[in-house]
């Protein structure tokens, strides 16, 4: 069951996890008006990772840094529990144009999937 829904499980047997990526791209496009061609660099870093806070809690982040428009790229944020024979998943959005939250308790069990109670909410600043 959990190969074939593995966004449904959370793996608590690793302490700790951190993933980087650096991405460079160069693209070469023209003007407007066919005149000229520019030539535009794209640098971005992103992050993600998790810790076991116990051996039931987990906590993840996932973020990243766009260098061409020296801002923060969509960060999302999440604190997992497990509660023997239920999940519980608090997914959090806390800044940006969509800013929410929702919390989900679920069954393990694969055949009780549709006891699953969420609540979610969401702030779109536009």
């Amino acid at each position: 069951m959990t190969r074939a829904n593995p966004g449904e499980y959370v793996d608590f047997d690793i302490p700790w996890r951190i993933d980087l990526s650096y991405s460079l791209n160069f693209s070469k496009t023209r003007t407007a008006d066919y005149r000229r061609d520019t030539t535009v660099f794209t640098q971005y870093l992103s992050f993600n990772g998790d810790f076991s806070l116990t051996p039931n809690w987990k906590i993840g982040m996932s973020s990243g840094y766009d260098f061409r428009l020296n801002q923060i790229s969509y960060t999302t944020m999440y604190v997992s529990r497990d509660l023997h024979c239920w999940q519980m998943s608090i997914n959090l959005v806390p800044f940006g144009s969509y800013r929410s939250f929702s919390i989900t308790i679920s069954p393990k069990a694969g055949i009780l999937r549709d006891l699953r109670v969420n609540r979610t909410r969401q702030f779109y600043d536009l």
